[in-house]
């Protein structure tokens, strides 16, 4: 797969029907946002107390962006969230009180304006569908919400310099701008062969060369958010996390996930028994990185053991479907997707266990 191709190609399924990414995340979004929304709140009490950038006649505009938006009710809710959080420290800075997280707020307007931020392969035109929806029955409100979409990846610069006083970017930044170069050149060290990913027994060479794209990726992503944020602003942060903690030297070890180990088990057995091509599977590999830290939130569902199959299959439909499914062909790709949802099924406990671990970043310019 060329390098190019996780940038232009990777999004989450689009549309609102059965199996659209907006209809999956619901059943994670309560359990995501219960975890993070508090401590979003604080963050966003603790900025508006460095600066007061509401003018009493109304004109001042309060930017707010969520980096790697989707398609989804999820940033949609996100959003308002941080909009009504800050409409509510507004009225009583204004006040001159001491803003409370459970207190009512003064009714007062300003304009907050919204960016939805993802690659131009998002699905844009359902977002604002659903933002049509969710916001064409308001009628008063302490602020005006100007929603817009902004195409283009987060790991290059998107605003002129000081304009963004919050950034939200919550379970977007495992997603590398693309697969290393190494990763899927024959004449390396770190040539992926017979691999989808750094799973267990990958090379080390494989798992240093995605750490140091993740490393480079994120830099690119601090610097640019550095330079787009007013003097205190906000930058918040939610990644996933490898399932092990550990150090640089057990890269292959502490980045086992089993989501991604019984879909390159499924892709393995479909080649060894001749239905999918060698070629296919030594050809791709997924940009993906998952970092750890000692600190970290897990996130688990309980369901019977066929239905986590099916929700598995669904990730994986709506993470990575977008490469695999132009890389195999519909075909192919649904025979794959049928041997992964029976290796899930089997494996549902140790899914529940280990799928999701987050690393919560509150980030503030100097």
């Amino acid at each position: 797969m060329e390098k190019k191709g996780a940038s232009n190609m990777l999004h989450m399924r689009g549309g609102t029907g059965s199996g659209s990414y907006n209809e999956f995340s619901k059943s994670l979004q309560s359990t995501v946002n219960g975890f993070f929304w508090p401590k979003l709140a604080l963050a966003i009490a603790n900025t508006c107390k460095k600066f007061q950038p509401f003018a009493d006649d109304g004109t001042a505009c309060f930017a707010i962006a969520d980096f790697g938006c989707s398609c989804a009710l999820n940033t949609i809710n996100s959003m308002n969230f941080i909009a009504q959080s800050v409409a509510k420290q507004a009225s009583m800075l204004a006040l001159g009180q001491a803003p409370k997280l459970d207190s009512p707020a003064k009714q007062r307007q300003f304009h907050v304006q919204a960016f939805f931020n993802d690659l131009p392969s998002n699905d844009f035109n359902t977002l604002f569908a659903l933002l049509s929806y969710s916001h064409g029955s308001a009628t008063k409100a302490e602020f005006h919400f100007m929603p817009c979409g902004l195409p283009g990846s987060f790991y290059s610069s998107l605003f002129p310099g000081r304009y963004l006083h919050i950034g939200l970017c919550t379970l977007a930044l495992h997603n590398l701008s693309q697969v290393p170069d190494a990763v899927q050149d024959p004449r390396s060290s770190a040539w992926n062969e017979n691999g989808t990913w750094i799973l267990e027994g990958c090379k080390p060479e494989t798992a240093a060369a995605y750490k140091r794209q993740f490393a480079k990726d994120f830099t690119c992503f601090l610097r640019h958010r550095s330079q787009e944020l007013v003097p205190g602003g906000l930058l918040f942060c939610v990644m996933i996390a490898s399932s092990i903690d550990g150090t640089s030297t057990s890269l292959p070890k502490r980045d086992h996930h089993q989501l991604q180990t019984n879909l390159q088990i499924a892709w393995r057995q479909l080649v060894s028994e001749g239905l999918l091509e060698q070629e296919s599977l030594d050809t791709f590999n997924m940009p993906l990185f998952t970092p750890t830290m000692d600190e970290v939130k897990e996130v688990t569902a309980a369901a019977d053991a066929q239905t986590w199959g099916r929700t598995c299959e669904m990730m994986v439909r709506n993470f990575v479907g977008s490469l695999i499914q132009p890389h195999l062909g519909l075909a192919k790709f649904e025979l794959l997707m049928e041997r992964f949802r029976h290796l899930a099924a089997a494996d549902d406990e140790v899914y529940r266990s280990s799928l999701m671990r987050l690393i919560v970043l509150a980030l503030s310019r100097r």
